[in-house]
């Protein structure tokens, strides 16, 4: 009887012992050998972990992203134009060639002042684009500009209109007696002078868009060395006739630096 009982009870703690305290043999055997079997409590511990590390890697992303989004451009700093230049004009070539087919030929060569660190074949390259597109004088004036180019200045050849960049100072000096004081840009007669300082910053009124002041600053000056005044903003909220001065303000027009008339969506 003694012997049946304890029997019974050794084989009821070799179950308890193999079974590993009431978890299942099922469970044990499919953990890998040597490694411990999650219980409840290590997977809440190790899902937090990752969690967090998830976390701290997404954070850190963010970080990074946010550090590149506000890193400044080259754009966006100031640019640094000298009040004077050297004073030297020399003759730049124009890359483009005008497309018009008719017109009354009006011959141009572009100058550029030294000594004002511009890159001239960019600035070539952009008033060209600006002169002889399709929205400019060409299409509304009926002219057709053909550059004379220094290599044709060179051998004697004369151009009706010079189209010039300079510094403030020499442009106070070119435009005089007009009271430029370093700000503006002028025309006399056929001598379209461009402020570089302008050229290089732009104005407020066109809302740091510089590429579109720069086709104001060429269609406005050459217009007044084809003929034509001063105009007005005609009523708020209009686009700006290109011969407005909207270098000094819009008078509540909206910019615009084409001469061809935009539609009311400012398509022309």
């Amino acid at each position: 009887m003694i012997a049946a009982i304890v029997l019974t009870a050794l084989s009821a703690l070799s179950g308890y012992l193999l079974h590993g305290h009431g978890q299942s043999a099922g469970a044990r055997s499919a953990a890998p050998s040597g490694s411990a079997v999650p219980t409840p409590e290590t997977q809440e511990a190790a899902t937090a972990k990752a969690t967090t590390s998830a976390r701290a890697k997404s954070s850190s992303s963010a970080s990074a992203t946010a550090k590149r989004s506000v890193r400044p451009s080259a754009s966006s700093k100031p640019v640094v134009v000298p009040a004077e230049g050297n004073g030297h004009f020399g003759p730049v070539l124009v890359p483009q060639t005008t497309t018009a087919k008719t017109g009354r030929v009006v011959t141009y060569r572009l100058t550029i002042e030294g000594g004002m660190h511009a890159d001239t074949k960019a600035v070539a390259s952009t008033l060209g684009a600006a002169l002889l597109d399709r929205r400019g004088w060409q299409g509304v004036d009926h002219v057709k500009f053909v550059q004379v180019t220094p290599a044709q200045l060179a051998d004697g050849k004369k151009a009706t209109m010079t189209i010039t960049v300079a510094s403030p100072h020499q442009v106070d000096k070119l435009c005089a007696p007009l009271p430029t004081h370093g700000g503006t840009s002028c025309a006399t007669g056929q001598h379209v002078i461009l402020n570089y300082k302008l050229w290089a910053r732009g104005v407020s009124y066109f809302k740091g868009d510089v590429a579109a002041y720069r086709e104001y600053m060429v269609n406005h000056e050459v217009g007044h060395a084809l003929g034509h005044g001063h105009q007005l903003c005609s009523k708020p909220g209009a686009y700006a006739p290109v011969m407005q001065q909207q270098t000094l303000g819009l008078q509540g027009c909206k910019a615009w630096p084409w001469p061809k008339r935009p539609n009311s969506h400012g398509v022309a």
